[in-house]
């Protein structure tokens, strides 16, 4: 009984080692280093499909060392209340026509997206991906973990 136990927990650990080893090779770790050329860094081929949840740091960083659409997805009132990151395109995510607009953005730059805390934002980074678009990166806490960090916004 005792080694039927322990095996049984063996067993256990085991598979919630493998769960964990899997989810950080998950499309939301964070790149690990902030040199410039990798920051540029491209998809190896036509169909390879990024879908990354950046941290404030990396998203600024990324965003400006590479041309991307930067897109608040946030509505006119929240945009109005708390600013915007320079250069981005407001599309509110509760407009009618959101899923048309997203058809009509240039698959062939990266689109960084953001909402007020990442709920929106992560549902259309889903969406984009679905969309096929090659490379979409999503503001790990939105424009909350912006604001707390301190960084620029345009009124």
């Amino acid at each position: 009984m005792k080694k039927t136990g322990i095996t049984f927990i063996c067993t256990i650990l085991l598979m919630l080692g493998v769960a964990c080893g899997d989810s950080s090779s998950t499309s939301t770790s964070t790149p690990t280093t902030s040199s410039k050329s990798d920051s540029k860094a491209k998809p190896n081929s036509a169909n390879t499909l990024i879908n990354k949840v950046l941290a404030p740091e990396a998203f600024k960083n990324f965003a400006a060392n590479n041309e991307v659409t930067l897109l608040d997805i946030r509505t006119p009132k929240e945009l109005k209340s708390t600013g915007y990151i320079k250069g981005a395109k407001n599309i509110d995510f509760y407009d009618g026509g959101f899923k048309d607009a997203m058809k009509s953005l240039d698959k062939s730059k990266p689109v960084m997206v953001y909402c007020a805390s990442g709920g929106r934002s992560g549902k259309t980074a889903g969406m984009l991906k679905a969309l096929k678009f090659k490379e979409v990166y999503d503001l790990d806490g939105g424009m909350g973990a912006w604001l707390e960090k301190n960084y620029a916004v345009e009124k």
